[in-house]
Order: C-alpha cells, then sequence, then structure tokens
C-alpha cells in the first residue's frame, strides 16, 4: 500500500520509571509529514525494514552505540508485557500509561515475572512505521531519548500489535525497558536457611547446658563428675556451633553488602 506522506500520523508517549524519582510524563503529537530516506553503510539494512520486535531493539541498540553504551539484551519477559501492553492500548482504546485497569508499569511486568530495580516504557502508535522511524522518531524527543540511552537499563522488550484505535488502522509499539533484581547477585538462601538452623540448634543446647548446670549443682552423688564431663563437652560443642553460625553471619552480610551495593548503582 502505498502512503501519501500528508497521510502519516505520529502520537508518541513516553513514561521513565526510576526508583525514588518522581514519574516524568510526557505526550509528544507530531503531525508533521517526513520522507524516510535510505542511507549508505558497509552493509545494507533493508533487511531490517520489516516492523518487527527484533528489528526495533537493533536500531535502539544501533543508537546506544553511538554513545559508546552497552547493547540492551531481550528479554523474553519484556517480550511479553510489551505486547500485553500494545494489545491492551488497543482493546481499551487508550493510549496512556495507566489504562482504565489501573495497572502501572511496574504491575504489568511483575505479572510478567519480571522483578524490577528499575524500568521505564516508550509508547508509539502511528498508522505507518518501520522500525527505523520508530526508533527515530522517539530520539527526536529528549524524554524518549532519555530511556533508549539510559546506561542504567540492562533489558529491553518490544511489542508490536495492529488493530482499530479511535475507527483508524493503526500500529501500536511498546518499549520496555529494566533492570530486574536478578542481575544483582542474591544472598544465598540456603546459607541463610543454615543460620536458622543453627540459630535453633544454639537455643536448645544452651537450655540443655542450664538444666544440666542446676542438676550439677544440686547433685552430690558419685555421678556428680559424670555429669560434669559431659557439661564440659557440651560446652564444647556449643562452642564450636557459635564459631560456625558467627561464620555463616558472616559471610551471608558479605553477600548481602554485595547485593545492596548492586542495586544502590541503580537508585
Amino acid at each position: 500500500m502505498n502512503l501519501n506522506p500528508t497521510e502519516i500520523i505520529f502520537l508518541i508517549l513516553i513514561l521513565s520509571i526510576i526508583q525514588n524519582q518522581k514519574l516524568d510524563l510526557n505526550i509528544l503529537n507530531s503531525s508533521t509529514p517526513f520522507i524516510s530516506t535510505k542511507t549508505t553503510e558497509f552493509f545494507s539494512e533493508d533487511r531490517y525494514e520489516e516492523l518487527t520486535p527484533d528489528n526495533v531493539i537493533y536500531f535502539t541498540n544501533k543508537e546506544r552505540k553511538k554513545y559508546g553504551l552497552e547493547e540492551l539484551k531481550k528479554n523474553e519477559k519484556l517480550l511479553n508485557s510489551s505486547l500485553k501492553k500494545a494489545e491492551d492500548i488497543i482493546r481499551y482504546q487508550t493510549f496512556a500509561h495507566v489504562l482504565p485497569d489501573g495497572k502501572e508499569l511496574v504491575d504489568i511486568l511483575k505479572e510478567n515475572n519480571y522483578d524490577p530495580i528499575i524500568a521505564g516504557e516508550n509508547l508509539f502508535i502511528a498508522n505507518y512505521a518501520t522500525p527505523k522511524i520508530v526508533v527515530e522518531k522517539l530520539m527526536q524527543s529528549p524524554n524518549h531519548r532519555e530511556n533508549i540511552l539510559n546506561k542504567k537499563y540492562k533489558d529491553i522488550g518490544v511489542g508490536i500489535y495492529k488493530g482499530i484505535y479511535k475507527g483508524k488502522e493503526m500500529i501500536v509499539v511498546v518499549q520496555h525497558f529494566g533492570t530486574s533484581f536478578d542481575f544483582c547477585k542474591k544472598p544465598d538462601e540456603n546459607l541463610k536457611n543454615q543460620i536458622e538452623l543453627l540459630k535453633k540448634d544454639l537455643n536448645k543446647k544452651i537450655e540443655y547446658l542450664n538444666e544440666l548446670k542446676k542438676e550439677i549443682d544440686l547433685d552430690s552423688s558419685n555421678l556428680k563428675e559424670e555429669k560434669i564431663s559431659k557439661f564440659n563437652n557440651l560446652v564444647d560443642e556449643y562452642n564450636l556451633t557459635v564459631a560456625r553460625y558467627k561464620e555463616n553471619v558472616k559471610i551471608y552480610n558479605e553477600q548481602v553488602s554485595e547485593f545492596n551495593k548492586c542495586i544502590k548503582q541503580f537508585k
């Protein structure tokens, strides 16, 4: 289908969510016609002309490379969340960050098992688009550009859905950016469980030692020496358990410190 440039309509919306920061919502409306021209490169980009998630990611990472930023990794969970958001925009006939179902970006990501430290969303709607056009238009706005070039993001997912919006056939493109808690190495849960078990064991040991000491203090029989020997052996066992407990707590606390340090870099 050949489209006259004057028939091309663009509406672009962005959401940036950064933990502990105020949400910055910006809407960019553009009705200015444009003509897309190809540039000469060492290889042809014709293979990236089809509007697919992979191709939008390709041009997004191409922009990041220009600024020396690492490429975003395609994330299956973000692919699912972004596609769901694109479908819901058509379903609810609402082009917004928060749709009538009341779900915000973090809610959508968590529903798709992506637990973000930091996350952002770009929304794009038009009656015609190529992957290159989508990214170019987003890069023209400072706020959209900030999401694409945010060095704190590690993952990306793109959802594309075509449907009738306000009586016209439109294409919705959703970019979901993020860094999940999985990026930072979490403290060892098995070690934490061992610490809890050792703590319970220590509590039992100290209770028994206290009871045994009372018996020894009241005992004047021939068995007293035997009880004293037993008590001393149990004290040795208790001290060894305390040493293990302290060492495990130290290791676990170091892991917690490293985990918190990793998360802090994204605040």
